[in-house]
């Protein structure tokens, strides 16, 4: 009998988000439990990697230089090929708009980084994405 080693593909997550050192340890906890992960720094990059890469998931950041995350979405909502991509915003820009963002965006989560810790962060990528 001819024995086969099937290997799971690796799912790939693009961190959005223009904290260095935040993305970085985000990154490193996410590489150790098995995805890829690309970091881009604002939103600009995003697409672009986005485009490139076809993410299972997006970690995005609001608050952000040149294009934030808003923008970011409305183009990401508005281009067919990207428009499923999952979203989960993690962000420290609070609104009480929460629940209108997430049906009008299409995200999974709209969570402030504060209301969160390290550990509940990457269990909830890992459900989101395995």
């Amino acid at each position: 009998m001819k024995k086969t080693d099937k290997k799971a593909k690796k799912q790939r997550i693009l961190i959005v988000e223009d904290e260095a050192n935040y993305a970085k340890l985000l990154k490193s906890q996410l590489v150790e439990r098995g995805f890829l992960v690309d970091i881009a720094e604002n939103g600009l990059e995003a697409m672009k990697l986005t485009r490139e890469k076809k993410p299972c998931l997006v970690v995005l950041d609001i608050i952000m230089p040149k294009m934030d995350g808003y923008q970011y979405l409305e183009k990401l909502r508005a281009d067919e090929e990207l428009d499923e991509i999952q979203v989960l915003v993690l962000s420290n820009l609070g609104t009480d708009k929460k629940k209108d963002l997430i049906k009008k965006w299409k995200i999974l989560d709209f969570i402030l980084k504060t209301e969160i810790s390290l550990v509940e962060t990457l269990n909830m990528i890992e459900k989101i994405c395995r």
